[in-house]
């Protein structure tokens, strides 16, 4: 009986392969989406532009989780798991305490080994944001695969249901999750990214897991590619543009081709001169597989048209390049030389082999990521090619027995009037496009809110901003990623904001305090002393300074802030001026080079502000810091000069209540409260 069940599912493992090959031979471009994916194959005629996990460094450090088959049904059969890969660089991570952020690179439908040192974003913005860097691949791909077989979980129709967009972002979600758990990063930020189909799932992963991802860079995203919401031509009428404007006589060469290959084939030995004039490794038996094999060269060439190799100038060289009396075919096939390299011969099959990517790509077109991709008459310099949705439908159904959903991504995730929705519901995205690539004919362009926005640069080309930083970068290039990271940092800067806001309800747990960096401050008479003071502090003389239980420092930078900061202090005093555990700073920083000099800052000094002196037990400390503070402002997240900050230290010298601005009557309720329950510590 399992020899039986072993042969039979051998068996129909092997026709789906069949099948696959053969209706993707048959129908072609009828069938066929243009590649999607961040990163584009090696050519013959380029030198490596990306590593596979091989030469990646050893800061990645590769990990499984346990994860959930099915996260949105509860028969016995969702709970089955499988180990999905997700790759951790903690190299620059500033660490849980800091609340550093968490940058996660969502894989898409390749295995993950090329984004590691492909995908450069990440790995390049990771010291300037101190950030945690994740990397997750995408269910069914590389080594996260159900059942650990491909060949299992692609033949099987009830495991292949589990293959989806929707599943994939909830696997997401679980494992950032585990990972800021792992880290006890519960406080530190998430932004999302993604590139191409990648993309979409970042962007989409926002809307649907907004209190998982602070923000999501959605690079090279088509999310509008949907239900004909974007024209079927777009994606070749941008491919065609390019052609054009790289060099006209290429694009007329290529436009005139098509007629060119039928004409020849129409002889009684044709598709044998056909064979020979294009150095085919099998003898053609259609025109069509040739005409497949140009239409994947120039796609390829203009989508990923990176500098600084500009794969387009390479197909139009070889083709204007070709010697003078050369017939079109001939300069259309001088053009593969020089895309493809040099050969023996010409593999007209080479886009359509049954690759990982190629069979999962062709599973997920035929269930949900439904683009209705075509050409007509005339409309572009490719022979016509319209996509019929009910052709489509009936060769999926073949293929793997279900019916393609075409309006289920717009249904689930929105599409329809998205600038509408997006205004009213979404906040946080980047859509980054270039518009030279042929797939931002489906991509956001335009600013949706002050916080959806569209970065895009006119040359750029697929997933350009994502791609590691080189030194010979174009100057538009570098101010695209500038943009991109700039506003990131401004989301970040808000959420710390924000974390400031709700922490300053509760008095922060001992465990999870931070210390408050050392401050040399200076009193109006010239005396010096380091804060804060701590129980074991090395700083201090302890038999003429007492170490308080609880301190509030008050933090201002500007003249304008001392408002805030009295709204702060007075009512603090009010409230403990009989308490001798209890002291109050009120900091003013100097940071002028000249005012710092020693007889300007000693003359300075006398016309300032003084402690006071009064009966009471607490008195009120005016001090001051001269110099440069970046470093000290950086470890407490102060970005706004011209607000007043306000910290209660423990004896320790911990941070364990902050707020800023103007005191309101709530906050000064909660401060006081906090400052109460400190003193009760032991």
């Amino acid at each position: 009986m399992e020899f039986y069940f072993l042969i039979r599912h051998s068996f129909l493992h092997f026709s789906l392969l069949i099948s696959l090959i053969s209706i993707s031979f048959a129908y072609g471009t009828e069938f066929k989406i243009p590649r999607l994916g961040a990163l584009r194959r090696k050519v013959g005629s380029e030198p490596e532009t990306t590593s596979t996990s091989s030469s990646v460094s050893n800061d990645f450090e590769t990990f499984f989780y346990n994860q959930t088959l099915d996260h949105f049904n509860y028969r016995p059969e969702s709970y089955t798991t499988f180990p999905q890969r997700y790759v951790v660089n903690s190299k620059y991570w500033g660490g849980s305490k800091t609340s550093s952020p968490i940058l996660v690179y969502f894989g898409a439908e390749e295995s993950l080994d090329f984004d590691l040192a492909g995908i450069g974003f990440l790995t390049d913005n990771a010291p300037r944001f101190k950030a945690l860097l994740l990397y997750i691949e995408h269910r069914f791909y590389g080594k996260s695969i159900p059942f650990g077989s491909r060949e299992v979980a692609l033949r099987n129709a009830s495991i292949r249901g589990y293959f989806t967009s929707a599943q994939a972002i909830a696997d997401y979600a679980a494992i950032i999750l585990h990972v800021k758990k792992t880290f006890s990063a519960k406080n530190s930020p998430v932004i999302v990214i993604g590139g191409s189909y990648g993309g979409m799932l970042a962007a989409w992963f926002r809307l649907k897991y907004p209190h998982v991802a602070l923000g999501a860079l959605a690079s090279s995203a088509p999310i509008l590619y949907f239900d004909e919401i974007a024209p079927q031509i777009g994606y070749y009428a941008i491919v065609t543009k390019d052609f054009k404007e790289t060099s006209e006589s290429c694009y007329e060469t290529i436009r005139k081709s098509w007629d060119e290959i039928e004409k020849v084939a129409s002889k009684s030995n044709g598709l044998s001169i056909l064979s020979k004039k294009f150095k085919t490794c099998q003898k053609l038996k259609r025109t069509f597989d040739l005409k497949d094999y140009l239409d994947s060269i120039y796609s390829e060439a203009a989508q990923y048209d990176h500098p600084p190799w500009y794969p387009l100038n390479i197909v139009c060289g070889g083709i204007d390049g070709a010697p003078k009396g050369t017939d079109i075919l001939g300069r259309i096939f001088a053009g593969v030389v020089a895309y493809m390299g040099n050969k023996s011969c010409y593999d007209m099959d080479e886009y359509n082999h049954p690759t990982e990517t190629f069979m999962g790509w062709r599973w997920q077109t035929c269930s949900e990521i439904v683009m209705p991709i075509g050409h007509g008459n005339n409309d572009t310099m490719f022979p016509p090619a319209p996509f019929n949705l009910n052709r489509f439908i009936k060769k999926c159904k073949s293929l793997f027995g279900v019916q393609p959903q075409p309006h289920w991504v717009t249904t689930y995730y929105g599409g329809h009037d998205l600038k509408l929705i997006l205004h009213r519901f979404a906040s946080n995205i980047i859509f980054s496009n270039g518009l030279r690539d042929p797939y931002s004919s489906g991509g956001v362009l335009e600013n949706i809110s002050d916080s959806v926005v569209a970065v895009y640069t006119v040359n750029g080309s697929h997933c350009l901003d994502i791609l590691p930083e080189r030194k010979s970068d174009p100057q538009w290039l570098v101010k695209q990623r500038k943009t991109e990271v700039q506003i990131i940092e401004s989301w970040i800067a808000k959420y710390y904001t924000d974390l400031i806001a709700t922490a300053n309800k509760i008095l922060i747990p001992a465990v999870a305090a931070v210390k408050f960096p050392g401050l040399e401050v200076t009193h109006s008479d010239g005396k010096t002393l380091k804060l804060p003071i701590t129980i074991n502090g090395n700083e201090v003389d302890a038999d003429k300074l007492a170490v308080p239980k609880a301190s509030l420092v008050c933090l201002s930078f500007r003249a304008s802030s001392q408002a805030m900061i009295d709204s702060w202090s007075k009512p603090f005093y009010e409230a403990h001026r009989e308490s001798n555990q209890v002291q109050l700073y009120e900091v003013s920083f100097v940071d002028s080079w000249l005012l710092c000099l020693n007889p300007i800052k000693r003359l300075l000094l006398r016309t300032m502000r003084k402690s006071s002196h009064g009966e009471d037990t607490l008195q009120r400390q005016i001090v001051y810091s001269f110099g440069d503070h970046y470093y000290f402002r950086k470890e407490l997240k102060i970005l706004n000069l011209l607000t007043g900050y306000v910290f209660l230290l423990d004896k320790f010298g911990r941070v364990r209540w902050q707020g800023f601005g103007l005191a309101t009557q709530e906050e000064l309720s909660s401060l006081l409260s906090c400052t109460t329950l400190l003193l009760e510590e032991k």
